[in-house]
């Protein structure tokens, strides 16, 4: 399952268990349409109940389909939040994003996470409004 919400200027997308891209792209497609997420919006991106281990082809795959269906809604900033089992993939993550252009860092507490996004947002954009809302697929 992947759910999002969105708190001030900041995406957090939520995945648990095994999702298809075809589970993945109504809510990529929300999160376009959904006027609160602003356009270069950080993201949270919290994988710690994903049951799923991927190599790095997969792992990239991913972040290709991430940023290709975010389109203009994903910044370049992203917190992946993690556990430590998740350890080889998450550093695939983070350490591909850059050739994507996307600033990637591993959390295992989420709100050291948001506040290195809010960090970075307060520095590139200001501060923006806080809202809450979730959409499941």
């Amino acid at each position: 399952m992947l759910s999002y919400e969105v708190d001030g200027s900041v995406l957090i997308l939520r995945a648990s268990g095994t999702t298809t891209r075809d589970q993945r792209e109504p809510v990529f497609a929300a999160v376009r349409a959904d006027a609160r997420v602003p356009n270069g919006a950080p993201v949270l991106l919290d994988v710690r109940e994903v049951d799923v281990g991927m190599g790095k082809h997969v792992v990239v795959e991913r972040l290709r389909v991430l940023l290709d269906l975010l389109g203009p809604k994903l910044g370049a900033a992203c917190a992946l939040l993690v556990t430590r089992e998740l350890g080889d993939q998450s550093r695939i993550f983070e350490t591909e994003a850059a050739g994507f252009g996307l600033r990637a860092k591993l959390f295992t507490d989420e709100r050291t996470a948001h506040q290195w996004l809010m960090r970075l947002d307060k520095v590139q954009h200001g501060q923006g409004n806080r809202s809450t809302r979730s959409v499941r697929a």
